[in-house]
């Protein structure tokens, strides 16, 4: 049998076995071709997936570091006007959280060096916020008791004037009436002696609450200067991360500039609240 087929491939003209293995060689080129084409093709899709998912992933960055810097900047001021704000009606806290939740989200979508950044200025503002608002404490309470005072003022100002009206009117009468007037005279002096004590008072609390502000500035600048470094970093990080052009050096330098103004600023109010 073997020797059947060796004959009568023997017997196959040459130019048709010419014709066999040019045929072999096409398909053998056709199927190497394909094989290289499909090979290009895989890595063409997992080259765009990639391309797809880090552009995705720089998107949601963009989005979360935005917001970032924003409710950063929005914490900063929040948090020196801490001592103007009231206890009982506003959430000293609320404005802070925010600028935390954003920190949050970095944790989530930042890389491993800007998280750490995030969670470090998490902490810090946590502190700030607990020593602000304890230095904050004395400016709130005399803002309670100006506030009494100023609500008792009115209240008995209003009384003295509404005697004064029944005084001018009775005056005015043509009947004179010895004993009423006599009574609406020492009422109203009651209600003088008493607005004037409540006016003192307040004008008492209004001097003591200017006088605790020299302390409560001087803790928001000792806040500031911890805080400022710590967004420098992490703002510095967060740009590189979205390909934007990031000069360490030049924000340290705007940061110290920025510091030594407020300084000076601070220095200047606290001076004339000294004179005041």
């Amino acid at each position: 049998m073997p020797a059947d087929v060796t004959s009568t491939a023997l017997s196959i003209p040459t130019i048709v076995w010419s014709g066999i293995v040019a045929s072999f060689i096409t398909l053998a080129g056709v199927v190497l071709s394909n094989r290289s084409s499909l090979e290009r093709l895989k890595e063409q899709l997992r080259h765009d997936a990639g391309e797809k998912h880090r552009d995705r992933i720089s998107q949601l960055r963009k989005d979360v570091y935005l917001k970032l810097a924003a409710q950063m900047t929005y914490a900063g001021g929040h948090l020196g006007s801490l001592a103007g704000k009231d206890p009982t009606t506003e959430d000293l806290g609320g404005p802070l959280q925010e600028a935390m939740a954003e920190l949050a989200k970095v944790q989530v979508v930042g890389s491993r060096e800007t998280a750490a950044l995030a969670a470090e200025m998490t902490a810090i503002y946590g502190e700030a916020l607990f020593n602000l608002v304890a230095a904050a404490k004395p400016l709130h309470d005399l803002k309670i008791d100006i506030k009494i005072s100023g609500d008792l003022y009115d209240q008995e100002f209003v009384h003295a004037k509404r005697v004064i009206s029944e005084i001018t009117a009775l005056n005015e009468s043509g009947t004179p009436n010895p004993a009423k007037m006599a009574a609406l005279q020492r009422s109203f002096e009651n209600y003088r002696q008493s607005y004037t004590q409540h006016s003192e008072e307040r004008n008492a609390a209004w001097e003591s609450y200017n006088a605790h502000n020299k302390p409560f500035l001087q803790a928001v600048f000792k806040e500031l200067t911890k805080i400022s470094p710590a967004q420098i970093k992490l703002l510095s990080a967060v740009r590189a991360e979205i390909g934007l052009d990031t000069d360490v050096s030049e924000l340290n330098r705007r940061m110290e500039e920025n510091q030594a103004r407020m300084e000076k600023a601070t220095a200047d109010l606290l001076a004339h609240l000294d004179a005041s």
